[in-house]
Formats: C-alpha cells, structure tokens, sequence
C-alpha cells in the first residue's frame, strides 16, 4: 500500500466518525427498531421500552444532556472492524449515558465504545446483561453516589457478563472504574 492509498484510507475512517449525523433519534421507543444508519443526532432523552437493535458501525452522538434508559431490551452488537459508539457530539461537553432500569434479561453490549458520559457510562439498576468487547472511557459520576464514573452496578442476585473491556480515565467521588 502506497503512503497515498494509506492517506485516503485515514480520510475514509476519520470521516466516518467525524460525519454528519443526518439521522435524529429522541423520546419513547417502542416495538422492535432497528438502528443501520451510519450516525445518529441525538437530541432528548430516549426510552427504549420495546427492542432496540443497532448494526455495526453505528455511532450515537448525543447534542445535549440526555439519557438512553433501557427499560425492554438493547441489543447493540458491533465487530472489532465496525464498533457502535455512543459518544457526545461535538458541540456538547457531555450526556448522562446508558441507563438499564430494572429491564428483562437479553440486553447485550458488544464491541461499543461509551465515551463522555456524565452519570457514569453505564449504569444497571436490577438488570443482568453481557457486556463484552467494550471500551468505556472519559465518564465521570457526580451527584447521589458519586461511585462508577465508568460503569454502576447495583443488582440483588445474578449474573452480569463483564468480558474483555476497557475501563479507562473515568472519575468520580470515591471509585472511578466500576
């Protein structure tokens, strides 16, 4: 491969994740929706109450900040060539993360980035899910707890599938990963 060929590659990957999001995505979801836009604006807080499936290469950038609480089912599994981001926009400094809320079992997070959030990246309140593959990072948690800037577990019995991910740079009060 040539150092040309090499530069319109870059170019390719950095305007993937730098694009424009033409897509907008806020409020209640219910029913089965599938995601397969290359990006999404995010404008208001979403509630997804029936199933939500995002495609590989996915990226969510949320313009404000607002919520993706998880009440049904998110099913959001990239591969390690095409990651599902979940990130701020650049206009924003932050958004408050996903939030899975007493959900039924079958959430799964795969080969995803969450970036930027602040009330932690991930937060499970009673909800057992898989998370593998995934890279959390750059989160913060303030306010009530102030523990997980990069992931809040709060369960009573079970199992939760943590596999292979990155916990990085995240803060908060008294604990910063998890």
């Amino acid at each position: 491969m040539t150092m040309r060929a090499l530069g319109m590659v870059v170019l390719i990957v950095a305007g993937r994740v730098q694009g424009q999001c033409d897509n907008e995505l806020v409020g209640d979801l219910n029913g089965d929706l599938l995601l397969d836009e290359a990006c999404y604006r995010v404008t208001g807080d979403v509630f997804v109450r029936g199933t939500l499936t995002i495609s590989p290469g996915v990226r969510l950038e949320f313009e404000g900040d607002y919520v993706l609480q998880v009440t049904g089912i998110l099913k959001a599994v990239g591969t390690a060539a095409e990651r599902i981001v979940f990130t701020s926009s650049p206009s924003s400094a932050s958004w408050k993360g996903i939030f899975f809320d007493n959900t039924q079992p079958g959430s799964e997070l795969v080969f995803c980035t969450i970036e930027y959030a602040n009330s932690s990246g991930i937060r499970l309140y009673n909800s057992l899910q898989r998370i593998e593959d995934c890279v959390v990072q750059n989160c913060t948690k303030t306010g009530g707890t102030r523990q997980g800037g990069g992931i809040e577990v709060r369960i009573k019995v079970g199992d939760l599938i943590l596999r292979r991910c990155d916990i990085v740079n995240n803060r908060s009060q008294y604990f910063g990963g998890i």
